[in-house]
C-alpha cells in the first residue's frame, strides 16, 4: 500500500476513507487502518486530491499543469445530443408528476407518442385507472395535436 500524507491541514475523504489532519486513515467502518488500499490511494479521486495539494501519494507524481488548455477546449453545448421534443404532459387532465414518469419510463414524452403508442386498454393498465379515464386522456391529447397545428 502507497503511503498517502494528508498536508491539508484538514480531514479529506475520498471514496468513504478519511485521512486525518495528523495522517491517521480511518476505513468506511470507522476502524483506523495503516493506509489507504491501493483502489483508493491511486483513484482518481485521490490523483485530484493530490493534484489540489491537499494530499501526497507516494509514487504519485503530481500534475504540474492541472489547469485545461482553453484554446483546445470545445464547448459542452458542442458534445451534447438535442434532447428530443417533450410535450407537457400534466397539462392533460387526470396526469401529474408520478403519472408522467410511469409513462416516461414507457418512453413517451410527448402528446403524439401518448395518441400513437398507447390503447386505453394499455394506458389503463399503466396508470391503474378505468378505460374510459384512459380513452378520454388519449382524445385530449389527439385534441391538443390539432390545436399546435391550426
Amino acid at each position: 500500500m502507497p503511503k498517502v500524507s494528508n498536508i491539508a491541514g484538514r480531514t479529506v475523504e475520498m471514496l468513504g476513507w478519511k485521512v486525518l489532519s495528523d495522517g491517521r486513515v480511518i476505513d468506511p467502518r470507522g476502524e483506523i487502518q495503516d493506509d489507504l488500499p491501493d483502489r483508493v490511494a491511486f483513484s482518481n479521486q485521490a490523483k485530484h486530491l493530490a493534484d489540489l495539494n491537499l494530499i501526497t501519494i507516494q509514487g504519485y507524481k503530481v500534475q504540474q499543469n492541472s489547469k485545461p488548455d482553453v484554446d483546445k477546449a470545445v464547448p459542452v453545448a458542442d458534445k451534447l445530443p438535442e434532447l428530443p421534443k417533450q410535450d407537457d404532459l400534466t397539462e392533460l387532465a387526470n396526469i401529474g408528476a408520478s403519472r408522467v414518469r410511469k409513462l416516461n419510463d414507457k418512453k413517451i414524452f410527448t402528446f403524439q407518442q401518448l395518441v400513437d403508442l398507447m390503447s386505453p386498454a394499455e394506458l389503463g393498465e399503466l396508470l391503474q385507472i378505468e378505460q374510459a379515464v384512459a380513452a378520454s386522456i388519449i382524445e385530449e391529447a389527439a385534441s391538443k395535436l390539432g390545436e399546435g397545428s391550426e
